[in-house]
């Protein structure tokens, strides 16, 4: 069997206001006949609640390990932050990751700090990449962690990479040697900066 691995973020769930994130294994036969996979959470399906916070889930990845990361960000009543959760393969947090499964990063204190792409390095550690939003100034802005969530303060300036005025993530990605490419574009025009 291969195994799939679906993301999705539900909010106001019998009418209460609060957000979970669920992730849903399924497998797949020779056949093509598609089902949960009943080994993946509880029936193949895996609930993580986050109360009243809404977070919005963009991307996700899967470690050597069978490890899966979910990157996106969080948002409460006063800020928006970058946020990675991380799954064991069998669908529960894993709570050896950041605060109990769980790394939430403000950048500047009250900006609002999206992120859209999430990429596991052969080593291990992972880059979060989107925008932030200061006082009106949006900038690229890739942020590194070690394997336990912490962020790795060897990577640009105290483990934080921020690039441009005014410009809008729309992809990441990382070459063999390492080099990251980031593409975005400038909102006042309609050129794409690479």
């Amino acid at each position: 069997f291969v195994q799939y691995k679906i993301i999705s973020s539900m909010k106001n769930i019998l009418s209460a206001l609060f957000m979970i994130l669920i992730v849903i294994g399924f497998s797949k036969s020779e056949a093509q006949n598609t089902c949960l996979d009943s080994t993946f959470g509880i029936a193949g399906i895996s609930i993580y609640s986050f109360g009243s916070d809404t977070i919005t889930a963009k991307s996700i990845d899967i470690q050597n390990d069978g490890k899966i990361t979910v990157g996106g960000y969080i948002k409460d009543s006063i800020n928006t932050d970058f946020l990675l959760v991380r799954f064991h393969s069998n669908g529960n947090i894993d709570s050896s990751f950041g605060a109990s499964g769980i790394v939430r990063t403000d950048y500047y204190n009250g900006s609002i700090d999206k992120a859209f792409k999430l990429i596991i390095q052969p080593d291990g550690k992972f880059l979060l990449a989107g925008t932030t939003e200061n006082f009106g100034i949006r900038q690229l802005l890739v942020i590194r962690y070690n394997t336990n969530g912490m962020v790795d303060s060897s990577f640009g300036a105290n483990g934080t990479l921020l690039l441009g005025n005014n410009l809008y993530f729309e992809d990441m990605t990382i070459f063999l040697n390492g080099n990251i490419l980031l593409n975005g574009c400038n909102f006042s025009s309609t050129w794409p900066m690479i």
